[in-house]
């Protein structure tokens, strides 16, 4: 008898890639020999629709009885915006799936002000330029906002749209 578990999904973001870790179990009576197809998608909100695929990898598989192995995946996040998404790890014997386990992971874009000149000098009555640099750190790309405000002088908000790492 064919059976096999996915008895663990674990993952870790760093830098653009999302490393995915699948621990697949072997608890059948037999060698087990089929695919295992990780996929991460943008999670459905409406039942009945499918997972829209942003990334999908399958691998072969040969399992002993009883044993149990981890199998790592590294998801690209560069071309993702931020968002939540399902990862989910699948198990096909002769095409059919026979086990799956998903977890859901949420991609936010992190930004940080790369330089900001807080020296400059202003004379009362006259227009002046105050530059801003800001980086995306996050694995994903996204909207930054960046609002400047003194008092009743100055209140102003600039929106850029950053891929990771720009």
């Amino acid at each position: 008898f064919n059976t096999v578990a996915v008895t663990d999904i674990q993952y870790q973001v760093s830098g653009s890639t999302v490393t995915v870790n699948a621990k697949v179990k072997n608890t059948g009576a037999n060698e087990f020999v089929g695919n295992l197809r990780a996929v991460a998608g943008i999670q459905s909100l409406v039942a009945g629709q499918e997972l829209r695929k942003a990334w999908e990898q399958e691998q072969e598989l040969t399992f002993a009885i009883n044993e149990e192995k981890i199998f790592s995946f590294e998801v690209p996040t560069t071309n993702l915006t931020a968002g939540n998404y399902l990862i989910g790890a699948q198990i096909f014997h002769n095409g059919f799936e026979i086990a799956s386990r998903n977890t859901d992971i949420s991609l936010l874009a992190d930004y940080s002000i790369t330089a900001f000149d807080d020296n400059q000098i202003f004379n009362v009555g006259s227009q002046s330029a105050i530059k801003v640099k800001v980086k995306n750190i996050g694995p994903v790309e996204g909207q930054a906002t960046v609002k400047l405000a003194s008092g009743d002088i100055v209140n102003s908000t600039q929106t850029t749209w950053l891929k990771s790492g720009e």
